[in-house]
Parts: C-alpha cells; sequence; structure tokens
C-alpha cells in the first residue's frame, strides 16, 4: 500500500492474508486501521482492472463498487474512456446499486457518511493548501 497525506491507495496483495484483491478485502483494511492506525482515505485501485481480469466474480463493475466499499474503501476509482457505457459501467446506475446496497443493509449509511466526511475534510485541506501556495 502507498501511504502518502493521510491517503491510502489500495495496491497490496498478500493470499496468506486475504486472497481478494485488497480493494475488496475487509482483513487489508483491518490490518491498515487497527494495527498501522491510519484513519485517513482509502482509494481503491482502478476497480474496471477487477473486471477486465474475465473472472465471473468480478464482472458487474456495481457490486466490486459495492464489495470495495463494504471492505472499508472511502472512495472508488473507476478509470472510464470517454463512453463508460460500453464496458457496463453507468456512473448514475453505479450510485444507484450502492443506495440499494444501502437500503438492504449491505452498506450503512454511518459507512457512507463517515466517507463523505473524510472526503471533504481532504478536500477541505487540499484547498486550504493550494491557497496558502
Amino acid at each position: 500500500m502507498s501511504v502518502n497525506f493521510g491517503i491510502v491507495a489500495d495496491l497490496t496483495a498478500d493470499p496468506s492474508v486475504d486472497p481478494r484483491p485488497a480493494s475488496l478485502s475487509p482483513a487489508w483494511h483491518e490490518i491498515l486501521r487497527t494495527e498501522l492506525g491510519f484513519d485517513g482515505v482509502t482509494i481503491t485501485d482502478d476497480l474496471l482492472m477487477l473486471q477486465d481480469s474475465g473472472l465471473p466474480e468480478y464482472a458487474d463493475p456495481a457490486e466490486n463498487g459495492i464489495a470495495a466499499l463494504a471492505a472499508g474503501n472511502t472512495m472508488l476509482l473507476y478509470v472510464l474512456l470517454a463512453n463508460p457505457a460500453r464496458y457496463g459501467t453507468d456512473v448514475t446506475v453505479l450510485i444507484g446499486r450502492i443506495v440499494e446496497a444501502v437500503d438492504t443493509g449491505r452498506l450503512t449509511p454511518e459507512q457512507i457518511d463517515d466517507a463523505a466526511y473524510k472526503l471533504l475534510v481532504l478536500r477541505g485541506r487540499a484547498a486550504l493548501s493550494a491557497s496558502q501556495e
């Protein structure tokens, strides 16, 4: 994992910890938060790479996003081309599926609120830093 400025990009994988990619791994997030004491923003690796793997368990980009949020990520990264629908990634559908995941209890409103708060704080810090340069 890369830790810098209170942000972590999930690039770690070790099957002895969890066979899933770090972006989908509650175990890696537990290590990060509990053992390493990190309380900042975590950003997934590009979730479309999961879909591009060709593995059936990663075929649904919205499901990958929900699993990544459930694992403990703050922010989802999808590197989208000019026409995201071409790859089955519709941001409106993704948001709708995340809302459904909250409504059905797969994600909690507190998880979403905590992630939004962390991102707003980070954005505020970035704006303050930029204004002081």
